[in-house]
């Protein structure tokens, strides 16, 4: 990886957001849709979209469109070093604003409807 590359993925994660974002995702362990972020992190659509676009443009994360929404999870296939990073956060972050994410993650999850997010938080419109 050239100094540029590693600049970049680097800054990616230089963010508490997007370190929450990816502590969720590797917790969890599934797809989760921009609106379950947005609960589980109390944070607007447009920011969760920022930040997880950032992630995605660093190969960290990949997105699914299902209807109008959005699903995203960890890269399936990861290089060694973005591996390495995503084993790091798996093992050293566990603060109570993870500790709590996760639990709000768990009660924004219990909503879905056969694994689907079926609550946006604009119920006419869906999760965008």
């Amino acid at each position: 990886m050239n100094l540029k590359k590693a600049e970049n993925l680097l800054g990616a994660l230089a963010n508490k957001t997007r370190l929450r974002l990816l502590e969720l995702m590797i917790a969890f362990n599934e797809e989760i849709c921009v609106c379950e972020f947005e609960d589980a992190l109390d944070l607007p659509q447009y920011s969760v979209s920022r930040h997880l676009n950032k992630l995605k443009d660093q190969g960290l994360v990949e997105s699914r469109r299902e209807g109008t929404w959005a699903y995203y999870s960890l890269s399936s296939e990861l290089e060694a070093e973005k591996q390495g990073l995503i084993n790091w956060i798996e093992n050293n972050l566990n603060d109570e604003m993870t500790k709590e994410d996760r639990k709000e993650m768990v009660n924004r999850l219990s909503l879905r409807e056969k694994g689907k997010c079926v609550a946006g938080r604009d119920e006419e419109s869906g999760c965008k």
